[in-house]
């Protein structure tokens, strides 16, 4: 008997929650190795962005590959960095999201789908993990890893290279698929976000606005109504 659509939707939104846990454990591993989490981007010595988190941690997402093919050195789009724009690891798509070039309703002059665009982004702040270039490491976290978010969906694709295009703190607790730009998905009543403690949860449209704002703080703890 064919999947219903329910059913379709549901195994799609299992695998992205898989993605999600992958990505979390490959910041672990990355912690393990360098003493802190990877930064939201690296800079050159003007302070500007050249790289995302993504790409830092290829290696540990089974892409060394690519990590050794892209100039570090360089910012993402020069003339050489450009080649690997297309070449998105599928672990940084959600399975949800389109794969036709189409336009959001809500987004302004925002595509639901852009050449290499990825679903997954962090929360940057300076109350949150991913402050910048500066790195910060799971010991920061005072109100445990279990209630600290490191990773949120998103509905707006980026290209996955990008590094100036993370999640500012005040748009992501605006709540979960308010904002065109902040934390949203195409699953169905909300969206998926991961801890610092690796795991996983389905966080839904209706949570309270307060709540959700202590979630990407390191130093506060909070419980999400999820299902």
């Amino acid at each position: 008997m064919p999947a219903t659509p329910a059913a379709r939707e549901a195994a799609r939104r299992m695998q992205c929650s898989n993605h999600m846990k992958q990505i979390a454990l490959a910041f672990h591993n990355y912690h393990d190795e360098h003493g802190h989490l990877p930064p939201a981007y690296t800079v050159d010595e003007n302070g500007k962005p050249l790289h995302s988190w993504r790409v830092l941690i290829l290696p540990w997402v089974e892409h060394t590959r690519l990590y050794q093919q892209i100039r570090l050195n360089e910012p993402w789009d020069s003339e050489h960095n450009r080649q690997f724009h297309e070449q998105v690891p599928s672990i940084f798509r959600c399975p949800s999201a389109p794969r036709e070039a189409s336009r959001c309703p809500t987004c302004l002059h925002t595509p639901l789908h852009v050449p290499g665009g990825t679903s997954y982004s962090v929360v940057i702040g300076a109350e949150t993990p991913f402050p910048g270039s500066q790195p910060t490491s799971f010991a920061d976290m005072s109100g445990g890893k279990a209630s600290t978010i490191i990773l949120v969906e998103r509905r707006a694709p980026v290209n996955w290279m990008d590094p100036s295009q993370e999640i500012p703190f005040e748009t992501a607790i605006r709540g979960i698929n308010v904002d065109a730009m902040g934390i949203g998905s195409y699953h169905p009543g909300g969206g998926n976000v991961a801890f610092g403690n690796g795991s996983v949860r389905f966080i839904r449209n209706d949570i309270d606005v307060e709540t959700l704002r202590a979630m990407p703080i390191r130093n506060e703890e909070s419980d999400a109504p999820t299902r």
